[in-house]
Order: structure tokens, then C-alpha cells, then sequence
């Protein structure tokens, strides 16, 4: 637990739930959606996770200070391709500039399925 004022930092990955990388993956990321989640093991779950959900759960303890959006699927192959340090550092930069000009959050989230809150931990 974070103390009072303290920073609590939230990411919360899409990636499995919007690009499975297989069949099984794609019925896993399903049923976690359905009340059949009780059944699969915790180290199992992958879901999608609207934005307001975790942002409405955040706020009941937590003053959010920003939110960011990482990962996009082709840019991180293109990192894991040549490992390239520099051009890591190039693409994180590039990656902040463009998520802050798209609105659409769907399409944010399309895009950049990992999304980190930024928050403080409020006196409740």
C-alpha cells in the first residue's frame, strides 16, 4: 500500500487482447470477458479493459496526474529487430508526440495498447 501522497503507478498492457497471437490465445482473452473467468488460473487472465473502468477504480483512491500510452505493436518488432538503443530512446520519444495528438480513444488504445496512470495516492 502507498502511503498518503505517494506515487502509485498503474500499467496495464492490451496487447493480448486486441493482437492475440494465436487461436488459443484469441479463446482465452474471450472467455476472461465472460463469467467464466472464476475458472481460469490468475497467471492465465487476459482481457480487455476499458479505459474508464480502470480509470473510474483509480480515482476512488488515487488523484491521476497523467496518462500515457506506449508499444505500438510495429515499432516495438522494429526495436526488438536491430536493438538498438538509440533508436529505442527515438521511438519512446516519437511514440509520447503522436499519442498525444490522437483523440479518438479507440483508436489510442489500437495503437497503443500499453497505457500507464500516473496517480497519487489520496487521503480516503
Amino acid at each position: 500500500m502507498a502511503r498518503v501522497g505517494g506515487e502509485v503507478i498503474h500499467l496495464y498492457d492490451l496487447g493480448h487482447a486486441l493482437y492475440p497471437s494465436n487461436t488459443k490465445e484469441w479463446i482465452q482473452t474471450r472467455l476472461c470477458g465472460t463469467p467464466l473467468i472464476r475458472f481460469i488460473p490468475e497467471y492465465k487472465v487476459a482481457r480487455y479493459l476499458k479505459i474508464e473502468w480502470v480509470q473510474s477504480l483509480l480515482e476512488k483512491q488515487c488523484d491521476i496526474e497523467e496518462v500515457t500510452w506506449n508499444n505500438m505493436p510495429n515499432l516495438v518488432r522494429l526495436v526488438k529487430s536491430h536493438m538498438n538503443e538509440e533508436l529505442m530512446r527515438e521511438i519512446v520519444h516519437i511514440e509520447a508526440e503522436i499519442s498525444k495528438k490522437v483523440t479518438d480513444l479507440r483508436l489510442k488504445e489500437q495503437l497503443f495498447p500499453s497505457i500507464c496512470f500516473w496517480t497519487r495516492k489520496k487521503d480516503v
